[in-house]
């Protein structure tokens, strides 16, 4: 798809859920924010979005943001759907913190990068991580890379 500049729009960014597991101060004033909607796509939904987005607008590259992707329910099989459609360029942005356990999974269904977001390596700028004990944890996945 080209726009009206003559630039080729084959990106397509999906948050997944509203739901998180942080409660950063630039996003929201506590966790209680982040929870899930009754109108949230389930996987066959949001599959059948970025399958007629390919074919359709010819989308080559999805990166998967939230909320937190994580927590998504049906996180690897999306990611495996997009990649068994032909689209390879799969990528992710979380806050990190449940990254450990499921990073194999995600690689092996398809996920070829990851955005972590991390407001400072700075222990003292990074407070909404540190008031919920999450800066080493992150740290720690960080290390796995």
């Amino acid at each position: 798809m080209i726009d009206l500049h003559g630039r080729n729009i084959n990106k397509l960014r999906i948050s997944l859920t509203e739901v998180c597991n942080m409660a950063c101060t630039y996003c929201v004033t506590s966790l209680s924010d982040h929870k899930r909607v009754s109108d949230e796509l389930n996987a066959e939904q949001m599959l059948s979005l970025v399958r007629m987005l390919k074919e359709h607008a010819g989308i080559e590259k999805v990166r998967l943001t939230g909320g937190e992707p994580l927590l998504y329910p049906n996180l690897i099989p999306i990611v495996s759907g997009i990649r068994e459609m032909g689209i390879n360029s799969i990528g992710m942005t979380t806050n990190g913190q449940l990254l450990a356990r499921k990073a194999e999974a995600l690689v092996d269904a398809g996920l070829k990068n990851v955005n972590l977001s991390l407001d400072s390596l700075i222990l003292k700028i990074s407070k909404g991580w540190v008031v919920l004990g999450n800066y080493i944890k992150l740290l720690k996945v960080l290390r796995l890379v």
